[in-house]
């Protein structure tokens, strides 16, 4: 009996031990697949970029030029709102650090640039033209609501400032075209008396390379005839391509008449994204 016994204890310890044995592999297998799939996503976080994104900054894949009218108005709105100068740059490490879409109005001094702004903003009198040509001479920042920065350049053609003005300037303003992560649309505007004339083919010449949207509008279109409009938009259509200046689809504005701003609007919102488009 007693030996019996002693068999019976033996048999019970060799299944505990078994018993035990399989739930130690177990529970090591459940920890090993654990600690896989937890490095396999640590892997896997490696190749996720989590870090936050800025506005897409070149040209856009899709390219917005013509609206229907839901578009038009829902450009309209993007304006709308409330508009305020924030401040004149003069040198790189001064420009602004939000990461929102600019867009620069350049051209001649006396080229209707202020009244164009102001027309587009429909605020009379926040973008002031100098009452004497050349004599801006910082990049003017207006802040669109909290989505976007208007930028008014120095006027070209004339020049009051000195010549160490001058060659900061020459320095400066090719690396805000080309370089500035912000910087969507370049519109360069044109008297439509006039159209094109050596200052802006030597501007053009800066921008040659520039991996942005330029926008070319001829103001002051209500101080001709409407044949003579035609007639200067296509001379300056085909200067534009005699001398390789990619522009988006030629435009022509009077800001005295408001005709023509509301496609420079959703021309600029839409293709800064803000549209509603994707």
């Amino acid at each position: 009996f007693f030996l019996k016994m002693m068999i019976n204890v033996l048999m019970k310890k060799e299944i505990n031990h078994f018993i035990l044995n399989r739930a130690v592999s177990s529970a090591s297998s459940s920890l090993s697949s654990s600690i896989a799939s937890d490095h396999i996503k640590d892997i896997n976080s490696v190749f996720q970029d989590k870090s936050p994104q800025l506005p897409v900054i070149t040209k856009p894949l899709k390219i917005y030029t013509e609206f229907n009218s839901t578009q038009i108005e829902s450009s309209r709105k993007v304006f709308s709102q409330s508009c305020e100068f924030k401040r004149g740059i003069m040198r790189k490490n001064a420009l602004p650090t939000l990461p929102i879409p600019e867009v620069a109005f350049a051209g001649r001094s006396n080229c209707g640039k202020s009244s164009l702004m102001n027309a587009i903003l429909g605020q009379k009198g926040l973008v002031v033209s100098s009452k004497e040509p050349g004599r801006t001479r910082a990049l003017n920042f207006f802040l669109l609501g909290s989505c976007m920065h208007l930028v008014d350049m120095p006027g070209y053609g004339f020049s009051k400032a000195s010549q160490n003005m001058l060659e900061k300037w020459n320095d400066f303003l090719p690396k805000y075209l080309h370089s500035r992560e912000q910087l969507k649309i370049l519109c360069v505007l044109l008297d439509s008396r006039f159209g094109l004339l050596p200052p802006d083919l030597e501007f053009f010449q800066v921008t040659e390379g520039m991996d942005k949207l330029i926008q070319v509008i001829l103001t002051k279109s209500d101080k001709i005839s409407q044949t003579e409009l035609s007639q200067r938009m296509i001379e300056t259509e085909a200067k534009l391509k005699d001398i390789g200046v990619d522009s988006l689809p030629l435009l022509a504005v009077s800001s005295k008449k408001m005709e023509g701003i509301d496609i420079v609007r959703a021309r600029i919102a839409w293709n800064c994204g803000l549209g509603g488009g994707k």
